[in-house]
């Protein structure tokens, strides 16, 4: 009978010639043992000493178990305790041969000298005398110490694989030749919202983002292109395209597709990675990118735009002032002068979209801001249109130019007002918020902080995320009459206050504009500082009575020909000896020469060579009394970084020829002091 049959009784013959026995007992590579009872080994062939890296020293006379792996060993003395106490099997010849019996172990693990430990398998058989009385104990070894390192190895792999799987941040997921899903990795989960169980069995396709057919045909296509020769087991197809989520929403991924024969089955091993984040980063990069392409267009459209409505508004007051009252000149002038004002006006809000406007901002609560603008509201918004407004007590203050606010606020409204033709509820909410690090609002990420919250929210007919993903762009309009810069206005007046703005809508589910600005206000200065000059809209009083003019030279630095010529001649009419300079540097050089005083410069701020600051602060040291007139077009960021001393004025074109004059005079009659 082979030595591995388990729990085989069999007569031992006892008149066979011992030293054949022990010669095999020595000869066999499977290692041997002999045991008493308590385990103790008595005899051991050479096999069992290679196999433990041991002598016969450290061999015989110990017992067993000192060579055993501790976790094996409580089991190992019960199963010899059990095999010693079993009665011998019954035999037909009981007093001509002693008895034994077979059992198979198991598996055991035993520790070198080196410290290492193998296994092997174990088959121990019993030996009973012909009085049947306990003879000892025959053990036989088989060494499986390789399989069981490589059964480790292959564990520890799996172990190792089935990491990656888990932890991998894209999802893995396989499927047989017929695209049924098999394998469904925790991110696939996390991705598709749903669990491996629910994914097993269902085809591949239904993660796709398209009709039925256009699914299958993708799959194919790729199926195609893997098994197209040269075939390689290392072929891969990728591709971008829409994956579909449980709850049906759309997603934009990334797919890589491998093929595998694994045991003669053929399997494909897809990994998709969700491109959600990158879509949202890429189309904030592109909106910002065309904002700010947008923005510096628009400040150099100002600068030029502005130049022309001074020239026009300029000589239009000119020839006002010499038109008699009562001819029907003076109305047609008076609408040449209100376009010039609506040409400003929109000037104006081009340059919110620029990064280097400047604003007058301050410290402002938004509730009161809201709650002034409810007649207004109810002014623009038709009857069959509900107005609510939700003010959040408490509302954190925030640094922030009121004008814009309420620009901001009233675009919104009207955008909601025009999306409800036939009636609706619109919404006007304000709430405060906190912002963690990694919070989203839409696709955008915040500085954590606390932001005050502005919403308006219409019932009316929604859109479609593909006029979602337009809404801000300048010009962008869905509207017969519309200009498109309402919301981009308001965009460009969001971000320039340091926050955001997120458009949530769908078809039939109306929308809601929700801005994030940051709560905060600073210190108040106990010191005022002028960042910039008096507002042009503070009109002097007319019953204020102007100083009398003496004989003042003022020099007028423009290089557009025709402002400074409209503006030389409209001085001159007033009695003023004035010098023209065509730039920075012409003008410089007219101050240098001249032999008498000039009392006051007026200078565009923007000129080629020699800026209008550069102009100003080179000027004093020729004439140390004169004071300046800045007028700009558009400076932006340099009117910003600048300050003006406490005797010069900056005026913004276009501007009010009348008032212009009357800044003019009170700057040349009044003392230092004053």
């Amino acid at each position: 009978m082979p030595p591995h049959e388990p729990n085989s009784p069999m007569a031992f013959d006892a008149s066979a010639p011992g030293e054949t026995f022990w010669a095999y007992f020595d000869a066999t590579p499977n290692p041997m043992k002999v045991l008493n009872a308590e385990g103790r080994i008595l005899r051991a062939n050479p096999a069992f000493f290679a196999f433990l890296q041991r002598d016969h020293r450290h061999i015989v006379g110990k017992t067993i178990f000192e060579l055993m792996h501790p976790e094996d060993m409580p089991e190992a003395r019960e199963h010899l305790r059990d095999l010693v106490s079993s009665p011998p099997p019954p035999s037909d010849h009981p007093t001509q041969c002693s008895y034994y019996a077979r059992q198979f172990i198991t598996e055991r693990r035993y520790k070198r000298t080196d410290g290492q430990h193998v296994w092997a398998n174990l088959y121990l058989m019993v030996l009973w005398n012909p009085d049947r009385t306990f003879r000892h104990v025959l053990g036989e070894m088989v060494d499986i110490t390789g399989r069981k390192l490589a059964e480790q190895a292959l564990g520890d792999r799996r172990r190792e694989l089935r990491a990656i799987l888990e932890t991998a941040s894209d999802a893995i997921i396989t499927c047989d030749a017929h695209g049924m899903m098999k394998l469904f990795n925790d991110a696939a989960e996390r991705i598709f919202g749903l669990t491996q169980d629910e994914a097993r069995g269902c085809p591949v396709i239904t993660l796709i983002d398209a009709p039925a057919l256009e699914a299958r045909a993708t799959m194919r296509s790729i199926a195609d292109q893997l098994s197209a020769p040269p075939h390689s087991e290392r072929a891969s197809v990728r591709l971008t395209t829409r994956a579909r989520r449980f709850d049906g929403t759309s997603f934009p991924v990334d797919v890589g597709v491998a093929r595998a024969s694994i045991a003669d089955e053929l399997t494909f091993t897809i990994i998709v990675r969700d491109q959600t984040e990158q879509h949202h980063l890429k189309e904030r990069v592109r909106r910002t990118e065309r904002m700010e392409a947008f923005g510096q267009l628009a400040g150099g459209v100002a600068h030029d735009f502005n130049n022309v409505l001074t020239i026009v508004r300029s000589y239009a007051q000119m020839i006002q002032d010499k038109t008699p009252q009562g001819d029907e000149r003076t109305e047609l002038l008076s609408k040449i002068l209100a376009a010039t004002d609506r040409g400003a006006r929109l000037t104006r809000q081009l340059l919110v979209f620029s990064p280097d406007t400047s604003s007058e901002r301050s410290c402002i609560k938004l509730n009161e801001v809201v709650a002034a603008l409810d007649a207004l509201f109810q002014s623009v918004i038709e009857e069959d249109i509900d107005l609510n407004v939700d003010l959040a007590s408490d509302l954190h203050p925030i640094d922030a130019d009121l004008s814009q606010m309420e620009q901001i606020i009233l675009n919104l409204v009207i955008n909601a007002r025009d999306a409800m033709p036939d009636g609706g509820a619109l919404t006007v909410r304000t709430r405060n918020i906190h912002v963690g690090a990694e919070d989203r609002i839409g696709p955008e990420r915040l500085p954590s902080g606390d932001y005050v919250v502005l919403e308006v929210e219409d019932s009316g007919e929604g859109m479609r995320q593909k006029l979602v993903d337009r809404i801000f762009e300048p010009f962008f309009t869905t509207k017969s009459s519309g200009t498109g810069l309402g919301l981009s206005t308001v965009y460009g007046i969001v971000r320039g206050h340091g926050g955001i703005i997120d458009v949530d809508s769908a078809p039939s589910r109306g929308t809601r504009f929700t801005a994030f600005l940051p709560a905060s206000c600073p210190e108040p200065s106990s010191q005022w500082e002028p960042d910039g000059p008096p507002s042009t809209t503070q009109r002097t009083p007319e019953d204020e009575p102007l100083p009398s003019l003496s004989a003042y030279t003022i020099l007028v630095a423009e290089d557009e020909d025709d402002i400074r010529a409209s503006l030389t001649r409209s001085l001159r009419d007033e009695g003023y000896t004035v010098l023209e300079a065509r730039d920075g540097r012409d003008a410089l050089n007219l101050a240098q020469e001249i032999e008498g005083t000039i009392d006051l410069l007026i200078t565009d701020i923007v000129m080629p060579h020699l800026s209008g600051w550069e102009l100003a602060g080179r000027l004093p040291k020729f004439h140390p009394r004169m004071r300046a007139v800045f007028v700009s077009g558009y400076a932006g960021e340099t009117l910003q970084r600048k300050r003006l001393s406490g005797g010069d004025v900056r005026i913004t074109k276009p501007y009010d020829l009348s008032y212009l004059k009357t800044v003019v005079a009170r700057m040349l009659t009044r003392t230092p002091s004053s």
